[in-house]
């Protein structure tokens, strides 16, 4: 029987027993007024209602509520706040001084001299942590240990935990799950139908914003090109074996690097903590300060290891590469090639062949989460990076990065300071030296004047003049030579050989010209009688050329 059945009997019984008393009284007043005359009125018998004492239930009594035990805030409270930790990376290269010529775009060549140069001292504070420098599970509303943020290996605090809120930034149909008992597994479960519910291959509603960021810069160091991804070096496993390479000194050649960031943020997914009021909220009303004892007893709670919160998550897809070029001048032309990509992609101009030839020739070293690797390789190399980001689902988004808070809401941030070196390479134009012209003219006998545009600028002849009477010991052959380039003139240049003898013994003489020491004219007039004769030749200074007229 219930309670509001047991009240209407007890109702029923006194209204059955009420109209008794008033028969009665009722009876009675008429025997005194009437004795004689009115008939004697028959007794109303009342009976009892019956209960069956299947229907009689004991008194209910509400449930007890479990009230969290003051002492646990108590015992957590030392354990809040937060001192930004400091970690400090410096670049291990050994970069050494070094000279080479390299040649230019535009033909010319120039010496290039480099030398190792310390860049500024970089410090940064990081509140959002790569999801790639972690292992373990990263899920909103997971408390951890804190010791993680440090060696990057997340593990829970194992507690009982009170109801969480999880809250999605889509606008889904069900954008929030409550979890009643949070663990990884059923956190898991809740971010699971969140994507679901969201994922418009099943809800038929795309609500997945594809928004896709883009960051470039110059980098000389592995350490900088970190820096520059706003992420912490502590988490830079992922990086090493594909990134550091790039950043390796290569003597005798000159290359520029930039590093590269694109990422597509789907979603962020987040613990609802409007409810929390004090650390010992996120746990279970039955926890008590013992069992924070035996926890931290355990080594997985305690001031060097603070319970920490992840606060939110954002799920998507990203791109981390570094871009390195020895064709490239400057890193500014690397950076115009992936600009003049990207503006391709949102429907600007298309780019040259230069370059997608400079993207297609550069070495790149990526890190790519939430897709496809090799995809995405080939949309930088190939500049159709829209391809690779075209398309975006819920289910497929991977962890990006996550914040954490203390468990009385403190943010959590870590600190860098690096210190890295680059080679710092200054170049200088080659001039090209024009071809070297000279003549020579050699076992003269008889005169050779040589001519330059009509300037004679050799004139040899045999002594003695006068060969009848010469003796042997006294006759020598006549020569000479001269460079001739100060004579040359813009357009044509004619160099003429003029031989004159007019005796009749041993007429002879030898002609060289040389271009830049070698030669390309060597001719003889072999011993002949009394005779003259001019040669002449057509000179191209800047071809470097000399030919003969007929």
């Amino acid at each position: 029987m219930t309670r509001s059945h047991f009240a209407t009997t007890r109702l029923a019984t006194l209204a059955l027993a009420g109209v008794a008393l008033l028969a009665s009284s009722c009876s009675s007043t008429s025997s005194t007024a009437a004795p004689a005359t009115t008939p004697a009125t028959l007794p109303v018998a009342v009976t009892a209602p019956t209960t069956d004492p299947a229907d009689t239930q004991p008194p209910v009594t509400e449930p007890t509520v479990v009230v969290q035990d003051p002492a646990v805030n108590a015992a957590l409270q030392p354990l809040t706040g937060w001192t930004v930790p400091t970690y400090e990376a410096t670049d291990t290269r050994n970069l050494e001084a070094d000279s080479f010529e390299r040649d230019n775009p535009d033909g010319t060549r120039s010496e290039v001299s480099c030398a190792p140069k310390g860049l500024p001292p970089m410090t940064g504070t990081f509140d959002s942590f790569p999801a790639f420098g972690f292992s373990g599970s990263i899920l909103p509303g997971l408390v951890i240990q804190g010791s993680g943020v440090e060696n990057g290996d997340l593990r829970v605090v194992p507690l009982d935990r009170a109801p969480a809120t999880l809250v999605s930034s889509l606008s889904s149909g069900t954008p929030t799950q409550l979890v009643d008992a949070p663990t990884t597994a059923t956190i898991t479960d809740a971010v699971a139908a969140l994507q679901r519910d969201a994922d418009a291959r099943i809800t038929g509603i795309d609500v997945v914003p594809a928004n896709v960021m883009y960051e470039r810069t110059e980098t000389f160091s592995f350490e900088q090109s970190r820096f520059a991804l706003d992420t912490s070096l502590r988490y830079h496993g992922s990086f090493d074996a594909s990134m550091q390479v790039n950043f390796a000194q290569e003597k005798g050649v000159e290359k520029h690097s930039i590093v590269v960031r694109y990422v597509q943020p789907m979603y962020t997914i987040r613990m609802a903590a409007d409810g929390i009021a004090g650390p010992g909220d996120y746990f279970a009303a039955g926890v008590t300060a013992d069992d924070l004892a035996t926890v931290q007893a355990s080594g997985a709670m305690g001031p060097a290891n603070q319970p920490l919160v992840i606060d939110q998550v954002t799920y998507g897809r990203v791109m981390y590469f570094t871009l390195t070029s020895t064709e490239a001048t400057s890193a500014q032309d690397l950076m115009v090639a992936l600009d003049a990509a990207n503006e391709q992609w949102d429907g600007g101009a298309e780019m040259t062949d230069e370059q997608r030839s400079l993207l297609r020739n550069s070495r790149i070293a990526m890190l790519a989460i939430g897709g496809d690797q090799g995809l995405a390789e080939d949309a930088i190399r190939t500049g159709d990076i829209g391809e690779y980001f075209r398309s975006a689902n819920t289910t497929t988004a991977a962890a990006l990065s996550f914040s954490l808070r203390t468990l009385d809401g403190t943010k959590v941030e870590v600190a860098d300071s690096v210190s890295a070196s680059r080679l710092l390479c200054d170049k200088t134009l080659i001039e090209e030296q024009a071809p070297q012209f000279k003549v020579a003219v050699s076992g003269v006998v008889g005169r050779v004047e040589v001519f330059v545009n009509g300037t004679r600028v050799i004139d040899a002849s045999h002594t003695p003049d006068n060969l009848l009477t010469f003796t042997v010991n006294e006759f020598a052959y006549g020569a000479g030579s001269a460079g001739i380039n100060p004579h040359f003139q813009s357009g044509s240049n004619v160099v003429e050989v003029k031989y004159t003898n007019l005796v009749c013994i041993n007429a002879q003489f030898t002609v060289k010209i040389q271009v830049d020491g070698r030669n390309v004219v060597n001719e003889s007039m072999p011993p002949k009688c009394a005779f003259t004769v001019t040669w002449v030749y057509d000179v191209d200074p800047s071809e470097g050329t000399v030919t003969k007229r007929p």
